[in-house]
Order: structure tokens, then C-alpha cells, then sequence
């Protein structure tokens, strides 16, 4: 063993160091090569090094001496050959975090804009903002966003033919669009909607006091607001009132913790 290192010039301890930080910066120049996809540049790096070794074993002086001269040289002039591809291939490697939407601080007010907007065109909707304890399996999504509540999005969709009196719009309480004219959906076929929300209240409550579910539409006859949630409806609340009754209670739930998950089953009949 001793005779073996000897022969690779390893008589003393720091001839271990000088081997380590050699074959790190060796190492480091590999991976930097290895970023680049297009061209095997570390075929060809190994290449001349075997090249090398090969020519100190074989005892060939000259290339050896032309190694030892101009490999200095060459590996300069190959980095700035060769670093706006490398440059271009290590940022193509990168992960990059694509950067969410913006979140409107005022998301409730929008959607309650909405809904007050939605009932002056005849079209009375149930907004579902949904929480932790997801209901979305329970609701159909004939029209799927999963985007930032915003204004003229919300206006655009209450301005069109398409939404649907009496259906559901799916919220989540970070302020994002899910869904549009959603229904309930029977237990027993997943691809079938029953009741309309007018005709479910009871259903809702039922689904607030399991879950962190909160609901509210507009009456269409006192122009006023019903809130549901935590298994309980308050009733008759101006769209400014109800816009505070409903952050409070999200900042509540925000901060409590998830309680277990819902049987289903449970919220197909109305409570008694």
C-alpha cells in the first residue's frame, strides 16, 4: 500500500490535501460541464484526461510536457468558448417557482358585488367559500377557473348567458374562483346534481357545522344578506355588515385548528 501511494507521489500528509482540493475543483469543473444538455462537453474533458494518464503511465515525455503547458491554456479558452451555452443551459436546469397572482385584498367585497350584480339580472347565486375541510367533491363543476377572484373576471361571468340561476359558486377562503354553476351532487351517483341551494339550507348547515364551510346569498325579496356558517344563518345583514361577519369568522378559523373529515352521507337529507 505504502509502495502504491508513493508511486502517485503521496509521501506526506499535505500531499493528501493538495490531492483533495485538486479533485474538488476537478469535480466542481465537471458538474459545471455536466449543466450542459445539448453537447457531451464532459465526454470530452474525460477524454483528454484519460488522454493524460494515459501518456504519464506510458512514460511519453513530449505529450506529457504538452499537457503540463498547455492544458492551463486550453481549459481558459474552452470555459469562454463555451460559457454563454453553459451560462444558457445551467439557467434552463434551474426550478423555478412560478409566481402566484396577485390576490385582491378586497376578494370579499368583489364577490359580494357579484351577488348583488348576479340578483339585478334575475339570477340569484349561492356562494360556497370553501375552507380546509373541502366540500369541492360535493359540488359539480361544470365550469372550473381555480384563479384569483377579480372584478371584471366576476363581471364579465354574471354579464354573460352562461351562469345559471339558483346554481353554486365555489370559493376558496384564500380568495380564488373555483368553480361556476355548481350543484349539489347525489350521494349515490356522483354524476348526478339534485337540490338547488334555495331548497337546501338545511343541507348547508349541516355541512357548516363539520366542516369550516361558509355561505351566503342574497334574498331576492328584502335585498338582503344571509349568512351560514357554523351550523347557524344570520339573516338580513347589509352586504357591508356581512362583508365583516364573514372575515371575522375566516380569521377565526384560520387560526383554529382542522377538525377530522366529513362523511358525506350524513348531509344528503335536510336536518329535522
Amino acid at each position: 500500500m505504502l509502495s502504491y501511494l508513493v508511486s502517485l507521489g503521496i509521501v506526506r500528509w499535505f500531499d493528501v490535501v493538495e490531492l483533495v482540493f485538486f479533485s474538488s475543483i476537478i469535480y466542481t469543473f465537471c458538474l459545471w460541464l455536466k449543466r450542459d444538455r445539448t453537447r457531451f462537453l464532459l465526454g470530452y474533458f474525460y477524454a483528454a484526461g484519460l488522454l493524460f494518464v494515459a501518456a504519464w503511465f506510458l512514460d511519453l515525455y513530449a505529450v506529457v510536457k504538452f499537457y503540463r503547458y498547455c492544458w492551463p491554456v486550453g481549459t481558459l479558452l474552452f470555459i469562454i468558448i463555451h460559457q454563454r451555452r453553459l451560462q444558457q443551459s445551467y439557467v434552463a436546469a434551474r426550478v423555478v417557482e412560478p409566481i402566484g397572482a396577485d390576490v385582491a385584498s378586497d376578494w370579499l367585497h368583489v364577490l359580494m358585488r357579484a351577488a348583488f350584480k348576479a340578483l339585478q339580472r334575475n339570477k340569484q347565486l349561492m356562494f360556497l367559500l370553501d375552507g380546509k375541510q373541502t366540500v369541492a367533491e360535493s359540488v359539480t363543476q361544470p365550469v372550473v377557473f381555480n384563479c384569483p377572484v377579480q372584478q371584471i373576471l366576476l363581471d364579465i361571468i354574471i354579464e354573460s348567458a352562461y351562469i345559471e340561476d339558483q346554481s353554486l359558486v365555489l370559493v376558496n377562503q384564500r380568495g380564488k374562483l373555483v368553480a361556476i354553476n355548481g350543484q349539489w351532487r347525489d350521494v349515490d351517483d356522483k354524476n348526478s346534481a339534485v337540490v338547488h341551494h334555495a331548497d337546501d339550507t338545511q343541507n348547508i348547515l349541516a355541512w357548516t357545522q363539520a366542516t369550516d364551510l361558509i355561505a351566503f346569498f342574497v334574498n331576492p325579496e328584502s335585498k338582503r344578506v344571509t349568512v351560514i356558517a357554523q351550523a347557524t344563518v344570520v339573516p338580513d345583514l347589509t352586504g357591508e355588515k356581512a362583508e365583516l361577519v364573514i372575515g371575522q369568522i375566516i380569521r377565526k378559523q384560520q387560526g383554529a385548528r382542522p377538525q377530522k373529515g366529513v362523511d358525506r352521507e350524513s348531509f344528503t337529507q335536510p336536518l329535522g
